[in-house]
């Protein structure tokens, strides 16, 4: 039996964001990766969103997007 490997990235909401770049941001995801399901899964909390990638180089395409809003 295969074990599925995740890579996750978290990327924390930050006062000074506006709620249309956070749409910005998880509209460029969804240009890039698809909807959730086939290559990433989200799961938000109060202070963060827990990006799941099912592929090593998205989520480096994804840090590499973001890293100033990124931690892992």
């Amino acid at each position: 039996m295969n074990e599925i490997v995740m890579h996750k990235v978290r990327m924390y909401w930050r006062t000074r964001d506006e709620v249309e770049l956070w749409n910005e941001r998880m509209a460029w995801v969804v240009e890039n990766f698809g909807v959730p399901g086939a290559r990433w899964v989200s799961h938000a909390r109060q202070d963060w969103i827990d990006i799941h990638f099912y592929n090593e180089q998205d989520a480096v395409l994804f840090k590499l997007k973001f890293g100033p809003y990124c931690k892992e």
